[in-house]
């Protein structure tokens, strides 16, 4: 039995002509998805902070628990929520670590969760994109599908958790996707 596969295989013609054109115009699907990604974010941040009186807000404290214990790994060496002694109280050893580093940098900021988790958001949006694009789909379908991850999934409000959510639904994402391109 022949088994067919209905993902695109590029000639090497097809890949000279893609390559000739503007970047913007080979990702098109890509650039509309962000962009509106993007301006959602923007809203939304807006939004709140001109709610709390220009102060970014999570709408649960186990972002800031996740915060000050990386505050105080940064600043004293102290796995904890206060600085004199270790308290097991984050739920996520890889983002405290992750917000760790950053506040090593950038100093304990609570705006490093939105950042990280915008970034995040925004590979799976890319992923997404890059996995679609290899099979035979318009540009169209690929921007109703890049639109609908970020509209019908809890991308937005998972940004705006402040926790590790994103970065835990960006690698399913790419295991689903790496592993499961043998089956399709």
């Amino acid at each position: 039995m022949l088994e067919t596969n209905n993902v695109s295989q590029p000639t090497v013609k097809s890949v000279e002509s893609n390559l000739k054109k503007p970047l913007l115009v080979r990702h098109f699907p890509l650039f509309v998805a962000l962009t509106f990604f993007w301006s959602l974010v923007v809203g939304i941040t807006l939004s709140i902070l001109r709610q709390n009186d220009n102060h970014l807000v999570y709408a649960i404290d186990d972002a800031y628990i996740h915060l000050a214990v990386a505050k105080n790994l940064a600043q004293h060496g102290v796995w904890g929520v206060t600085p004199y002694e270790f308290s097991s109280s984050s739920s996520s050893l890889l983002w405290t670590l992750l917000l760790t580093t950053l506040s090593l940098f950038f100093g304990a900021n609570e705006l490093l969760p939105l950042i990280l988790n915008v970034i995040f958001g925004s590979l799976i949006v890319v992923l997404v994109y890059f996995n679609i694009s290899r099979y035979k789909v318009s540009n169209f379908y690929k921007s109703l599908t890049l639109l609908a991850v970020i509209i019908l999934t809890p991308l937005l409000p998972l940004i705006f958790s402040g926790m590790e959510h994103v970065l835990q639904s960006l690698i399913s994402v790419g295991f689903c996707f790496t592993f499961g391109q043998n089956y399709y």
